[in-house]
């Protein structure tokens, strides 16, 4: 009997150390893929910020080229904002503010000239030939924008599908700690927690015995260096660091997860009392001891598709 014990005892903990050594290596690679595909985002927006600034100002135009003719009124308005862009437009490149910033208000001055324009424009056969014109100009912007933006897309795919398909055994490892409250809330039960590798994010949701949602919440993992970018001097049962409250949602760090908990119901929006209750639907202290190892990079085979 005494074996049987022991060996029960021995599987226990082999298990609970398996299974803390599958959630700090699902959560490690979630934390890279996440943290490889923002800065591949950052640098696709960096190479078409340009371009999707001026497709979005040419497509803005041609969605409005059926309006009437701009009002003595209106066109007034309109020359004050352009003055006002052309003043702002004029700052920036005096301050040699970057590239990217100068670009942007550049482009807001012809966006409301173009308006101008347009709003001013009578003539139909003049109307169709700038219409056809900007038409074009549309078609290009689109193929151009397309084409710097498939390496970038590409790799962000790869990195997705190199890891998706632990989305099921990464929400397997934190499902038990998201909890199904005490007996102040009789009948809520956890209905629904799904995360993703890629995105690093979860979504929880609560729902009473008659199926309708009370509460939900989103978790994201993220880095030491996000979290110690917040203050600590506001914290939550002196352990959990508070981003923000409201009566409305509470959003608190525990450990690398940043936890939104947000009530459906009206009786629990109230700050004090979300303060009170998140910890019967969030094991907090469970996520904070959470290790999160330092995330290293994900291979794919587009890992030098962008040049």
């Amino acid at each position: 009997m005494r074996a049987h014990w022991i060996a029960g005892v021995v599987s226990v903990a082999i298990s609970a150390i398996a299974s803390a050594e599958t959630i700090e290596s699902l959560t490690a690679r979630s934390l890279s893929a996440y943290e490889q595909i923002e800065s591949i985002r950052t640098d696709m927006q960096n190479t078409t910020g340009s371009l999707s600034d001026e497709l979005s100002t040419v497509g803005h135009v041609l969605s409005v080229f059926d309006e009437p003719l701009l009002t003595t009124e209106e066109l007034d308005e309109l020359d004050t904002e352009i003055a006002h862009a052309e003043k702002r437009l004029t700052w920036l490149e005096e301050r040699n503010e970057s590239e990217d910033a100068i670009a942007r208000a550049r482009m807001t001055v012809e966006r409301h000239t173009m308006l101008r324009r347009l709003g001013t424009m009578s003539d139909k056969a003049a109307r169709k030939a700038w219409r056809q014109k900007l038409t074009e100009r549309k078609t290009s912007l689109e193929a151009k924008l397309t084409e710097l933006a498939t390496p970038y897309r590409t790799q962000m795919k790869d990195i997705t599908a190199s890891v998706q398909q632990d989305n099921k055994a990464f929400t397997d490892a934190l499902s038990p700690f998201f909890l199904t409250p005490a007996t102040d809330f009789e009948g809520v039960t956890l209905d629904h927690v799904n995360f993703t590798m890629h995105s690093a994010f979860g979504g929880v949701e609560w729902k009473d015995a008659e199926g309708k949602q009370i509460a939900w919440a989103h978790i994201r993992l993220r880095d030491d260096a996000e979290i110690q970018s917040y203050e600590r001097d506001n914290l939550l049962d002196e352990l959990y660091p508070i981003r923000s409250t409201s009566d409305y949602d509470l959003w608190v760090w525990a450990g690398n997860f940043l936890v939104t908990f947000v009530p459906s119901e009206g009786t629990m929006k109230n700050k004090e009392l979300l303060q009170a209750v998140v910890t019967d639907f969030v094991d907090l202290e469970g996520l904070a001891a959470i290790e999160v190892d330092a995330p290293e990079a994900i291979a794919t085979g587009s890992a030098d598709a962008i040049e």
